[in-house]
């Protein structure tokens, strides 16, 4: 718990620092190609947030949610984000827009998937066994 905890605020911190710096110095203007470990990163992050919550006493998915309870609730997070994105006019609307927007949401998922593995990795379960809910 101690181990999910501290990277959660690790990986939290990360994110902010590093979006604050993207915001602040025009990197995801200047480097489009930064939005992408952000989305990676923010779907990680998200994971491991998932992760958290039955220590808490909330229980959206049971106590030890599956692989597929990650993936969702990064998309719908990786969805929402790529709306306000959109609806506060910071994506650019052209012919790259629809690139974007689903290497985007392969990125959050692919985040989400990573940490699923870290989160049953510190769960001492082998990846093989966590697919299958054995």
């Amino acid at each position: 718990m101690k181990r999910l905890l501290a990277l959660l605020f690790v990986a939290s911190l990360t994110l902010a620092v590093v979006h604050n710096l993207a915001v602040a110095f025009f990197w995801y203007f200047i480097h489009p190609w930064v939005d992408i470990p952000m989305h990676l990163l923010g779907g990680f992050t998200t994971a491991l947030g998932l992760a958290t919550l039955p220590f808490f006493g909330i229980y959206l998915f049971g106590s030890r949610p599956p692989m597929l309870a990650y993936l969702l609730v990064t998309s719908f997070v990786g969805v929402v984000w790529e709306g306000f994105e959109f609806f506060a006019g910071i994506s650019i609307v052209d012919s790259y827009f629809f690139a974007d927007t689903v290497m985007d949401l392969a990125m959050d998922v692919c985040g989400g998937a990573l940490g699923f593995w870290v989160v049953q990795s510190l769960r001492g379960k082998v990846l093989a066994a966590t697919l299958y809910n054995t």
